[in-house]
């Protein structure tokens, strides 16, 4: 067995205990192993513990030599470990030797059982390979076929015959198993089963993002439709099928996953689509979610045609000025005496502030003020006058950002139209500054069902 060690240990002369102050681990230490403290010679370990989480060795004797501060440990194991690893594979092999006498006398025994010895001496009758063997009946020794007289096989006929049937699903079918797309609910490959004694089909499609099946039912020589069961495997996370290249295709009630070359979808963004039908109910109602500026749109489908795409207006595309009033949203600041505070979309812009003066403030780090729409709003009074005069520049900095310069003044209405008075600080009103948005990012192509 290996030697354990610690750099630091501390005992106090005529101790009983040996302190681990060097974090070591001391679980493997033994009674009866030796403690080799410094240069002293070892002294035997009563038992190792742990106090507060630091490791000790309790000696079976008082230490019998002067102190030790922070000297260092050897643990000699004691012979104890290597007698016992020895007696056990004595055992072993005496064991092993006695199952292989047991098993040769279980092969070869005529006797109808033999008497196993077990480890803790008791014993116990086991059948022997004779006593199975003369029992066999005729069937272990027959052929595997479809004559008379032989085992059947697997496909010999009845419901384990003909998988693949190249007519579809709406064949007239015995029962049997079924592989096909011709009329299957998706119109993809499914597997199932047609029973003929009630005309009922089952079919499945599974994948690692499609766990589906049907069931159907015919009467007076018509199909119903196909009806999806729900199970733990559609339902808990929502029903998810793959869209691969047309929205207008996706009738079918569940969650669609969109790729930005997905067609018929209202903006090229990677999305997410709801679908929903009532049973009876030939309409449709889609949502589309983007999973990157979090737009919402709607549309119908009648039965024979989609109607226009509505958008959706939310705080995710709205927000409300300083005035009170709902504006068409991209990123936007709202500007303080003392911060900016910034919308969901603005804070991916990590702008920052800074009061110049009075009146006199930066914003640096942006995409620059708004190209297209508005940029600015300032606060105004009962009667739609301006409570600040405000002059604005902006300059692009080499890392290819944008540093707006706002400057507020009192209003100065002497002369009839708005002028600037002296510079003025902001009040608890603010001033809106809407920003470019950032470039949209090369995103992944999601994985899509075909």
């Amino acid at each position: 067995m290996a030697w354990f060690y610690a750099t630091q240990a501390t005992v106090a002369a005529s101790g009983t205990v040996i302190t681990i102050n060097s974090g070591e681990s001391m679980a493997p230490v033994m009674p009866g192993d030796a403690a080799i403290l410094g240069a002293n010679p070892g002294v035997e370990i009563k038992t190792a513990q742990q106090a507060g989480g630091t490791w000790q060795l309790v000696l079976e004797r008082p230490w019998p030599y002067a102190a030790v501060a922070n000297g260092s440990l050897t643990v000699q194991p004691n012979g104890g470990r290597f007698e016992a690893a020895i007696q056990a594979l004595r055992d072993t092999n005496a064991d092993a030797a006695t199952i292989h006498a047991a098993m040769a006398d279980w092969l070869t025994s005529q006797d109808s059982s033999i008497a196993i010895e077990l480890a803790d001496g008791s014993s116990i009758n086991l059948p022997t390979l004779y006593s199975y063997t003369s029992n066999w009946g005729t069937a272990a020794t027959r052929d595997v076929g479809i004559a008379a007289g032989n085992v059947m096989q697997v496909g010999a006929g009845g419901l384990l015959g003909n998988l693949t049937v190249p007519s579809g699903w709406g064949a007239t079918l015995p029962t049997q198993f079924v592989e096909g797309s011709s009329d299957s609910p998706t119109g993809a490959t499914i597997y199932g089963m047609h029973l003929q004694a009630n005309n009922t089909q089952f079919g499945a499609q599974h994948g690692s993002r499609n766990k589906r099946d049907w069931f159907r039912t015919k009467e007076a020589n018509s199909w119903s439709e196909w009806l999806e069961r729900w199970h733990s495997g559609n339902w808990s996370n929502g029903t998810y099928f793959g869209v691969s290249t047309d929205l207008n295709n996706a009738t079918i009630p569940g969650t669609y996953l969109c790729s930005t070359s997905t067609a018929s979808t209202p903006v090229a963004h990677v999305a997410h689509a709801f679908v929903m039908k009532a049973a009876a109910s030939a309409t449709v109602i889609q949502l589309w979610v983007s999973t990157s500026t979090r737009e919402i749109r709607t549309r119908s489908f009648n039965g024979s045609a989609w109607s226009s795409w509505s958008k959706t207006w939310s705080e995710a595309n709205t927000v409300v000025d300083t005035n009170g009033f709902v504006k068409a949203a991209s990123p936007v600041l709202r500007l303080f005496n003392e911060r900016v505070e910034a919308n969901w979309e603005a804070e991916l812009q990590d702008a920052q502030f800074a009061r110049v003066g009075v009146g006199h403030y930066l914003i640096s780090g942006t995409q620059g003020l708004a190209d297209e729409g508005w940029y600015i709003e300032t606060p105004r009074d009962a009667n739609g006058l301006q409570k600040r005069y405000v002059e604005y520049s902006q300059e692009q900095a080499e890392d290819g950002t944008w540093t707006i310069t706002v400057m507020t003044f009192a209003p100065d209405y002497s002369t009839g139209a708005l002028a600037a008075g002296a510079p003025m600080d902001l009040d608890e009103r603010w001033i809106d500054v809407r920003l470019n948005s950032l470039p949209a990012e090369e995103t992944e192509e999601p994985y899509l069902v075909q």
